[in-house]
């Protein structure tokens, strides 16, 4: 019986340390970001105007504005698409799941197809401003 509970609570103090390791490593990896803190916040300022490429490593366009709704929904990027991505250079939004930050560089997987399917944005009512 005391081995069984010597057991358990290695077991329990190895979960317990796993997190906090796991929350260290990470940490340590994003430390050098100037966009993602250690906390996995981003910087909408550095994000706003960086390039975003594809799988392929081209350019399809740039982050032109960070949407935040007033409820809990995930925010949205406007992208500024290049001529060559999709069709003709336009807008559009995608949540921001769908942009992978990896060395302070933005990439999308979306093929052209993807992005000529995507439906173009516009800046509509918004007062002083916003594109």
């Amino acid at each position: 019986m005391k081995k069984i509970s010597t057991l358990f609570a290695v077991t329990a103090l190895a979960m317990a340390v796993m997190p906090i390791m796991a929350t260290q490593v990470t940490a340590q990896s994003l430390s050098h970001s100037t966009i993602v803190a250690t906390d996995h916040s981003m910087r909408s300022s550095k994000l706003i105007g960086m390039p975003v490429y594809n799988g392929e490593g081209k350019e399809i366009g740039t982050i032109a504005d960070i949407m935040v709704k007033g409820d809990a929904s995930e925010p949205a990027v406007v992208l500024s698409l290049s001529a060559g991505a999709g069709g003709s250079a336009r807008m559009v939004a995608v949540p921001m799941s769908h942009i992978v930050l990896k060395n302070d560089k933005a990439t999308m997987q979306a093929g052209k197809t993807e992005l000529a399917a995507m439906p173009s944005w516009q800046f509509q009512g918004l007062m002083g401003g916003g594109g």
